[in-house]
């Protein structure tokens, strides 16, 4: 396999452009664990040319192996690179499980295929930083990336349980990422070198963005939170999730038709705290809630009921048992928190126009 592999390699330099490098992509090739039909890459040219009718020996080994393993397509040439199929799949699973609660199919096939192409231009935009990071010589370690992932857990609060609930929940393996890691923390120390090291804030801005954390303080809001919690098992069928978020949707009623919402949690709540109620605590912007549920308790009122509410995990009937506001923080206190905030700001849309300039001058072709 080796040998048609290097033979081969000298067949797509003489029919693919210079700028384009063929050993990169006959490695792919060769790589079994992500088959590419090279029918579907090269194979009027290769099949035109003399140097392929002088290799027919090897041409067996390739279309033997496209038969016996699934295609993995080409979604995009960047450079010298490809974007396939499967790692595109893999970056729109989760966003994939949250659409099947759509019920509209003419409305999730429009958002499916609106989000589809952003992740396509995200994982361009992700492949551009790679390959500045191989030429600037920026790598990044299994120890680095391991101490990544360990700091997210120690953020959630999680332990390995937790994390591979969380994983079947968003169709993932440790190994996907761990390879989303990696390629995060080269991308972080691309555009650290390139970007982030070279911005500035002024003290002007810093008075502008307290002027601003001022006006959104005066509606900021603490909230006192309790839940009921129906676990959503992976692996469930679309039927069996359908049948636990009625459930929910029965039990929410039952607390709207004048039912005590804590004796209901501590009936029926699957998750931690049942027993007190489905008590949450004060709930805060960023406090480690998933997104949903932190998004639903803020937009409900004092006392009221909202939900089933989806989250990675299951169906969630919220109630807000107390709000109250905040006192504003003085600005010397907030100044190294604004600093990060606009510092953070300047950063991501420098690093969107410096990714666009960089589509601009790269050889892009998006098959979708």
């Amino acid at each position: 396999m080796l040998s048609c592999v290097q033979s081969l390699s000298s067949v797509l330099a003489s029919v693919w452009p210079q700028s384009f490098q063929a050993k990169k992509l006959i490695k792919k090739v060769a790589d079994f664990k992500r088959p590419i039909t090279l029918s579907t890459v090269l194979m009027v040219s290769l099949i035109n040319s003399q140097a392929w009718q002088e290799n027919r020996a090897c041409s067996h080994i390739f279309f033997s192996q496209a038969q016996a393993e699934e295609v993995d397509r080409i979604v995009a040439l960047v450079n010298d690179s490809v974007i396939t199929l499967s790692e595109l799949e893999e970056l729109t699973m989760p966003m994939m499980m949250r659409l099947q609660t759509i019920a509209d199919p003419m409305k999730r096939s429009e958002i499916l295929a609106e989000q589809t192409q952003a992740a396509l231009e995200q994982l361009i935009g992700q492949e551009l930083l790679v390959q500045i990071a191989e030429e600037q010589g920026i790598t990044v370690s299994d120890e680095q990336v391991e101490a990544h992932l360990q700091g997210i857990l120690n953020q959630q609060g999680w332990g390995e349980a937790e994390l591979q609930q969380y994983l079947s929940s968003q169709g993932m393996t440790r190994g996907a990422l761990k390879a989303q890691s990696r390629k995060f923390l080269v991308q972080q120390m691309v555009a650290q070198r390139n970007l982030a090291s070279k911005l500035s804030v002024t003290e002007v801005e810093l008075q502008d963005a307290y002027q601003s954390s001022l006006t959104k303080a005066k509606a900021k809001l603490k909230v006192e939170g309790a839940h009921i919690f129906f676990k959503v098992p992976s692996g469930s069928t679309a039927a069996e999730e359908a049948a636990i978020k009625q459930k929910a949707s029965e039990l929410l009623q039952r607390a709207k038709d004048g039912e005590d919402f804590s004796q209901l949690a501590q009936e029926f709540s699957q998750g931690a705290g049942a027993q007190n109620g489905g008590d949450l605590g004060v709930i805060s912007r960023g406090g480690g809630l998933p997104s949903e549920l932190e998004d639903a308790f803020f937009k409900l009122k004092e006392g009221e009921l909202g939900g089933p509410i989806r989250s990675p995990f299951g169906y969630h009937i919220l109630k807000v048992k107390k709000l109250s506001t905040q006192a504003p923080p003085s600005y010397e206190s907030s100044r190294q928190a604004l600093e990060m905030q606009v510092r953070q700001s300047k950063y991501q849309k420098a690093l969107k126009t410096w990714i666009e300039d960089m589509k601009k001058s790269a050889f892009i072709e998006r098959r979708l």
